[in-house]
């Protein structure tokens, strides 16, 4: 009788839990990680994960063509409106490019055929392997795995967050679901600096071996015909004194020992001493992204190949 019981109750706790798990990864899906269901009350997210890239990439096999840009919080905000183009923001990757690299190389024709330009963000914290991706995110069981072990409060909240941010339309800062791209609704103002933020110390801890996959990277594009842009994150003036500048050279010389040649954007006298394009000391804002692209556009002069090597300006 106990054990008919307790199986009832094991039972009815799977069944509750299978459609508490459905109704908040599959029909609201908070971080655009399953991409089944889309309506105006989850047409805005406040933030993805690591399985958002794969709803994305599902859109490679529409019949459009997409910019992809590969970075991290410092490219998030280069939009269909900064870009003027069609984008998918590959964000919830996270720059590192061994996960990149993964992902490119099990790409479709199709989906290949539908890259027209790919944007990449040579973040200076993400060559580590620390930043390896620790299972195949394509595979069922791992996604599983995932979204179960996350299913939690925190979701919930976000989802709450989500309904609220769509239902009242007010001015704050999203993830737009369609693309990925951060969007900030907010009028850029100038940034505010504090004592604490002007202590800012950067990550740069890198292994060597990471590098190579930025090679591969490259070598793909070549080989697919896509063009390949590589540039750096522009910084604040006032903290590039924090960073050691010999490991950020040290890693500048590995960008050029494995690809051929990439916009240093790391100090730029009209817009690194410039608070108004900033959100952050390390983060430019939705104006000082648009400036960047319009260097990359029509200033070739920031662009280092492998025979300007020691050229480096930092400030």
């Amino acid at each position: 009788m106990i054990k008919k019981f307790l199986l009832k109750i094991l039972i009815s706790s799977i069944i509750i839990y299978s459609i508490f798990f459905f109704i908040i990864n599959v029909l609201i899906d908070p971080y655009n990680e399953i991409g089944i269901f889309n309506y105006s009350l989850n047409k805005r997210i406040v933030k993805d994960s690591i399985l958002t890239y794969n709803t994305l990439l599902k859109k490679l096999n529409n019949q459009e063509q997409y910019t992809l840009v590969f970075g991290t919080s410092r490219s998030h905000l280069l939009s269909e409106e900064v870009l003027n183009e069609k984008v998918l923001n590959f964000h919830s990757l996270y720059g590192n490019p061994k996960n990149i690299f993964n992902v490119l190389d099990k790409l479709s024709k199709k989906e290949i055929h539908n890259i027209k330009k790919i944007y990449f963000l040579l973040d200076f914290h993400v060559f580590n392997t620390e930043s390896y991706r620790k299972f195949d995110t394509n595979n069922f069981f791992p996604q599983m795995y995932y979204l179960v072990r996350n299913t939690n409060s925190i979701k919930i909240e976000d989802s709450i967050k989500m309904f609220l941010l769509n239902l009242t339309n007010n001015n704050d800062s999203y993830i737009d679901r369609n693309s990925g791209s951060a969007i900030i609704v907010q009028k850029d103002e100038k940034m505010k600096l504090t004592k604490e933020s002007l202590k800012w110390k950067p990550f740069l801890k890198y292994d060597e071996e990471v590098f190579l996959y930025l090679g591969r990277i490259e070598s793909w594009c070549k080989e697919n015909n896509i063009e390949i842009i590589f540039f750096t994150p522009t910084l604040y003036s006032d903290i590039i004194k924090n960073f050691d500048l010999d490991i950020l050279k040290k890693q500048k010389e590995l960008y050029l020992k494995n690809i051929d040649g990439f916009y240093d954007f790391t100090y730029l006298d009209d817009i690194s001493n410039d608070r108004t394009f900033f959100r952050d000391v390390s983060h430019l804002n939705t104006k000082g992204m648009k400036a960047l692209l319009d260097k990359i556009k029509f200033e070739h002069k920031y662009y280092i190949g492998k025979d300007d090597s020691l050229k480096f300006k930092l400030k």
